[in-house]
């Protein structure tokens, strides 16, 4: 059996630089499957606190224990624990406090740039009333808004193309065109990042969407 020469990879070291370069694409499949909306909005706090350290000097700890309770965000135990493990945050205890303080680590920063390009579609969380978009919060829903919900659950189911159908049922004594012309207009209201833009398609009937700057 030759070995490799000229800088060029035998059958086995090509096996293991493949298993390797596979194991790495599955690890980050994984993390972008199951890591929760909650906790890329954590993720986004604590990498607010590191920026704010570092531009005094002082570590993470100091600002990202101001952050709510973590149950307050919507992460779970099992939610810390796998960022825990996947070491993308780090955790102490500052003083008698019986409360963990987390920080986010380098790994946990290039998780949410990889995210951040990765993520190029909203997302919409029925169950919490929530748009969200690379990651990041967008709209919140207090109270129940049905035709913008409607809308919002159809461009989900559909994978969010750039262009649907007004899914909403006619009901008599209300102009269709209109209906979707305001519903639009109350869809743009209230984001809390100027992310992503709702808009009608000139035929009174499309909804389309469209990415805004993120900055």
């Amino acid at each position: 059996f030759g070995s490799a020469t000229n800088g060029a990879l035998s059958h086995g070291e090509l096996a293991i630089e493949t298993d390797e370069a596979s194991h790495e694409t599955c690890n980050q499949e994984l993390m972008k499957h199951f890591a929760s909306p909650a906790i890329f909005l954590l993720l986004e706090e604590l990498r607010l606190a590191r920026t704010y350290a570092e531009d005094l000097g002082v570590h993470a700890y100091e600002f990202s224990k101001e952050i709510k309770p973590l149950r307050d965000c919507g992460v779970s135990r099992m939610d810390v624990k796998w960022m825990v493990l996947k070491k993308l945050v780090s955790e102490t205890r500052l003083g008698d406090s019986s409360e963990p303080v987390f920080a986010i680590t380098d790994s946990g920063l290039d998780f949410l740039n990889r995210q951040s390009r990765q993520k190029t579609k909203p997302q919409w969380i029925p169950e919490k009333r929530q748009l969200m978009f690379n990651g990041r919060l967008i709209k919140q829903f207090r109270v129940p808004s049905s035709n913008q919900e409607t809308i919002f659950a159809a461009f989900e189911e559909e994978g969010w193309p750039e262009r649907i159908y007004d899914p909403l049922i006619p009901k008599k004594g209300i102009a269709i065109k209109r209906r979707v012309a305001e519903t639009i207009k109350s869809m743009n209201r209230w984001h809390l990042e100027k992310a992503i833009r709702f808009f009608g398609d000139g035929t009174g009937r499309g909804i389309c969407w469209r990415r805004e700057s993120l900055d």
